[in-house]
């Protein structure tokens, strides 16, 4: 019995031996200096760009680029695993390609790669997916297995499954400095983003375009009987809806202009005066072929026999005592307005024309009394 205890302490030396053995290598399979590598794509070309550089991120950002976010885990350090090594094609349209492998490297600077050197180097439990743009020749990289199998769904070509080790999808490194706020346009307009510690982003501030700000110029100046003004950009072919809110007013929606007679539209500062959902007996458009139902008028007087009549049918609403309508305004019509029958041609008076759905959305947003500056 004696002997048996004098073993104890033998024993669990031993095992103390043997985990202490063991935690070096516990720790060898951690990452040594784990690291992100920001995601940014670039809306007019297409490309995706990757950088373990949080500096070159919001570089890039503020250049144009939308942020994406973290787009894997990697390390800084050789200790974690192999380089993985970026180059550049100087030519334009020219793009960055990322690859561990360093005869690949190395041939694409044979043909005229600028070798940037080492990125990164991998580390981590997870896979990385390569695929191939054959149109674009663009490669993308990503972690996710769901978004390598969509592009693959619609023509990319799947290059590897495991292009280098990463850390597991979900996987992130806190942002330093985070949060922090960057000032970018890539979005199709100015504004003020902050950066969250996972890497997010949140608008926290739009800012008004240059346009924008002439927008809001032009209705602080004229003003509005309602909360919505206008802008009818008749050589343009835009329309430009702004509201008040608080006081203010901002840009709330453009809407383009399919037709306006050839530019027809009376310019000037005008009021919305009317509407009229119309039928034959009561409606200001119905010609056989279409039936619009959503006119909003501007420019309106009364004629004692209609002016515009098509296939019989006046083009113009009746009001007992008042007379025929005539007018300029908003509804549906066509890009395609040259190429109608003639019975279709709402727009040649110089009449603003929309898709559909805009004209009733300005039929049933718009009050009466808005102000419209055309020009």
């Amino acid at each position: 019995m004696n002997k048996i205890l004098a073993l104890v302490p033998m024993v669990a030396l031993a095992l103390l031996a043997s985990l202490a053995f063991l935690s070096p290598a516990r720790a060898e399979a951690q990452v040594v200096a784990k690291t992100n590598i920001y995601r940014l794509y670039n809306p007019n070309t297409g490309e995706h760009f990757y950088t373990a550089s949080l500096g070159e991120a919001k570089s890039v950002t503020t250049a144009g680029w939308q942020w994406e976010g973290i787009g894997f885990t990697d390390s800084t350090s050789s200790e974690d695993g192999s380089p993985v090594y970026r180059v550049y094609n100087p030519n334009p349209g020219g793009r960055h390609h990322l690859t561990k492998s360093a005869a690949e490297k190395n041939w694409l600077v044979s043909l005229g790669w600028k070798d940037e050197g080492v990125a990164w180097y991998e580390a981590g439990d997870g896979n990385l997916y390569r695929v191939y743009n054959p149109n674009s020749g663009e490669h993308h990289y990503t972690r996710s297995a769901g978004e390598a199998n969509y592009l693959k769904s619609i023509g990319w070509r799947l290059e590897s499954t495991n292009a280098w080790k990463v850390g597991v999808e979900g996987d992130y490194v806190p942002v330093p400095g985070a949060p922090f706020r960057l000032e970018a346009s890539s979005w199709g307009y100015p504004a003020i983003y902050e950066v969250q510690t996972d890497g997010s982003l949140k608008e926290v501030e739009r800012k008004l375009s240059d346009v924008e700000k002439v927008a809001v110029a032009i209705a602080e100046k004229y003003g509005s009987g309602t909360d919505y003004f206008l802008i009818n950009d008749v050589w343009g072919l835009k329309l430009t809806v702004l509201k008040r809110q608080n006081g203010s007013w901002s840009v709330f929606r453009n809407i383009r202009i399919n037709w306006n007679g050839g530019k027809k539209t009376n310019t000037g500062v005008k009021k919305i005066v009317a509407k009229a959902p119309l039928d034959n007996n009561g409606s200001l458009w119905k010609d056989g072929a279409d039936v619009n139902p959503w006119f909003t008028a501007t420019d309106l007087y009364y004629e004692q026999s209609p002016t515009y009549v098509f296939g019989g049918i006046s083009h113009g609403r009746y009001e007992a005592g008042k007379g025929y309508w005539n007018a300029q305004g908003f509804h549906e019509g066509y890009s395609d307005w040259a190429n109608k029958p003639a019975s279709s041609r709402h727009g040649g008076t110089g009449c603003t024309c929309l898709d559909n759905d805009d004209a009733k959305w300005i039929y049933d947003n718009i009050p009466v009394n808005t102000t419209v500056y055309a020009f």
